[in-house]
């Protein structure tokens, strides 16, 4: 059952043949009991159903419950919940009981989560991802010790001397890791497991030189840097890394100028997409000799880089290259760009 707006819930019925529920309940307290095999939930948020729910027993049955607000007091009766989704601009605290349903796999919080204080008691979860979860101090870091079986990680740190350790996620796959300001630890301390195939980086502050951190790992496929991930006006990569890297995004980073690299160090690469880079002064030719890349993608960067491309689209179709895609803002179009381009020659 999907209900689009407050209004017509009043004359709906309600009962156990719900087996799945989106949209608003306009009284909840009355309404929600009646749906007591209800397997997914789907709550819109509506002032209404925030405050009702602090008294609402919800359906044991859920697996799946999206909401606005950390439900409880009974949160500790879904035995059987495996999703839970927390749509709301604040910040939540995930408490101990929660960590401890042991069908829970994946939490989400839209805005900012926190471990409340009896969190640092857990033993052990079950949890496959988590986000968006603040690493304000150690016995953050330490709970992720309690859940090996991470998959799927967003986090994000307010101390900028502390990078968590996280080589007891020896199953963790996705990395979304920021930092308020630039990381200003022990660079020692900077590492990744080596599972790892999809990392986004924003605003870490690193130097370039230890970029060889990430370009090691075995099994990256998809890296996004964003925001001043690393730092410095110019990025030489070097021999035997970023050997199956797929997909490379630069993203949001007015500092480097020059990318110095060639097709063998991005043996792999299919799709690169830069935007705003507003300093950067071309996108190297030899980019357009991997035989692999299938797209680029420009958006909001000087014109140099633009003409670069244009360059490398150009080289490509005289070398017979017709699969090569090159995308770029409106303001930039394709053709005007090779316009301009042969112009100037």
């Amino acid at each position: 059952m999907f209900v689009h707006s407050e209004a017509s819930t009043g004359g709906r019925p309600f009962g156990l043949y719900y087996r799945s529920f989106s949209g608003h309940i306009l009284y909840p307290s009355s309404n929600i009991p009646q749906m007591k095999l209800l397997r997914v939930m789907n709550l819109r948020p509506n002032s209404q159903s925030y405050y009702e729910l602090k008294t609402v027993d919800l359906p044991v049955q859920l697996r799946y419950l999206a909401v606005n607000r950390m439900p409880k007091p009974h949160v500790g009766n879904f035995v059987n919940l495996e999703f839970l989704i927390i749509d709301i601009y604040d910040t939540i605290y995930i408490p101990l009981v929660i960590l401890k349903l042991v069908k829970l796999r994946h939490v989400q919080i839209k805005m900012v989560a926190r471990f409340a204080e009896d969190c640092y008691s857990c033993q052990s979860t079950n949890l496959r991802s988590l986000s968006d979860i603040c690493i304000s101090n150690g016995k953050d870091e330490e709970l992720f010790r309690c859940s090996p079986h991470l998959r799927k990680l967003k986090c994000f740190s307010y101390d900028d001397t502390l990078f968590p350790d996280l080589h007891s996620l020896t199953d963790l796959q996705i990395l979304n890791l920021r930092y308020l300001t630039y990381f200003n630890g022990e660079l020692t301390k900077v590492n990744f497991p080596s599972t790892i195939i999809n990392l986004s980086l924003n605003n870490l502050g690193l130097p370039w030189e230890k970029i060889s951190i990430i370009g090691r790992l075995p099994n990256l496929h998809v890296l996004k840097l964003s925001y001043h991930a690393f730092v410095g006006e110019e990025w030489e990569t070097r021999d035997g890394e970023f050997q199956e890297l797929r997909v490379l995004q630069l993203s949001y980073n007015d500092v480097i100028k020059q990318w110095i690299t060639c097709s063998e160090h991005f043996p792999q690469l299919q799709c690169l997409l830069v935007r705003q880079c507003i300093n950067l002064k071309e996108i190297p030719s030899e980019i357009g000799d991997i035989p692999t890349l299938q797209k680029i993608e420009v958006y909001s960067s000087g014109y140099d880089v633009y003409e670069s491309v244009v360059q490398i689209a150009q080289e490509q179709r005289e070398n017979g290259n017709e699969e090569l895609h090159i995308i770029t803002s409106n303001e930039h179009k394709m053709e005007d760009l090779v316009q301009l381009s042969q112009e100037r020659v």
